[in-house]
């Protein structure tokens, strides 16, 4: 059956008007989806993305792919996570297309007012109401009964892997690390040191909040406003403020790094316990080490400052 809206709503770029409502919407902490920890009508789940089909859509076999982990564009997923992303998504556009047998599939990304990455999946039929022109949910919609959409379900539930036996045992849902948080009373400037220190992009900020990312993405470093931070004390002493945790960070010269971190604004410990490793202090007093040590760890995929090149080889 199918319907038409009373009216357009506000979307797309309406919500880009407030600077900071927007770069909330970017970051976990304001995203719809990671708040809640997954998307509404979950179809299926596969290892990178959650395949979604509510009852009211904008063609009758339509469903949408939502990337898992929290990723506002496609290119700040590692290589290999773009590589098993979109071909998960191909093999969702084919079985719902033996499922509806389209005359074409149409695929869209936009992410203008839910910027969490969702592409799109519209198998097109030669009467829909989109004939000739783009599809426009706000033109027509269809609403779904519950036997079309087991069709669809069906059809991508067949991709769903098949559970191993550790997972059937321990029962542990698909987790990953997003990011290391620091704690700071400064976040722009400890961002900045970091961003620069490390060769890092800035892919999220908000009020209070920045997050930092290899360009060949992984794990992040996050920096959290905390007006109650008190500077470590190193080395540790007895009911001193401690630091908790540091960054240890490989370089292939560990004298021009250390130069450079100095010119940053950081500052050489006086207590230097290892030889090849030299202990600094980030401009909140935290150590971090330096130390000689190859560009790629045994299980890395990056090389030095987070970039890939493997397609240098």
């Amino acid at each position: 059956m199918r319907t038409t809206p009373d009216g357009p709503e506000a979307t797309g770029g309406a919500v880009w008007a407030d600077p900071e409502a927007w770069a909330a919407r970017r970051t976990p902490a304001g995203c719809a989806i990671c708040r809640v920890g997954r998307p509404h009508s979950v179809l299926a789940e596969l290892e990178t993305c959650w395949v979604t089909g509510a009852p009211d859509a904008p063609l009758p076999g339509y469903v949408c792919v939502v990337a898992r982990g929290h990723h506002n564009e496609p290119f700040e997923m590692a290589p290999h996570q773009q590589a098993q992303f979109w071909q998960e998504a191909m093999a969702v556009a084919a079985a719902v297309a033996d499922a509806t047998r389209p005359i074409k599939v149409n695929y869209e990304i936009h992410g203008n007012t839910l910027p969490h990455l969702h592409l799109h999946v519209f198998p097109r039929q030669v009467d829909d109401p989109f004939v000739g022109g783009p599809i426009d949910p706000r033109r027509s919609s269809y609403v779904r009964s519950d036997a079309e959409l087991e069709v669809l379900a069906s059809a991508v539930r067949r991709l769903e892997p098949a559970p191993s036996a550790d997972r059937a045992s321990d029962a542990r849902p698909n987790q990953r690390v997003s990011a290391t948080t620091l704690y700071t009373p400064d976040v722009a400037r400890l961002a900045d040191f970091y961003e620069r220190l490390l060769g890092w992009d800035r892919v999220d900020q908000s009020q209070g909040w920045v997050r930092l990312r290899a360009p060949a993405g992984g794990a992040g470093l996050s920096f959290h406003h905390d007006e109650h931070f008190r500077r470590p004390v190193w080395p540790p002493v007895e009911a001193a403020q401690q630091a908790m945790a540091h960054l240890d960070v490989a370089t292939d010269d560990l004298e021009a790094a250390v130069a450079r971190a100095v010119d940053l604004g950081a500052t050489i410990a006086d207590h230097q316990p290892q030889p090849g490793v030299r202990v600094l202090l980030d401009p909140d007093g935290r150590p971090f080490c330096l130390f000689t040590g190859p560009g790629r760890g045994e299980h890395d995929t990056a090389e030095w400052h987070g970039v890939t090149t493997d397609h240098l080889r």
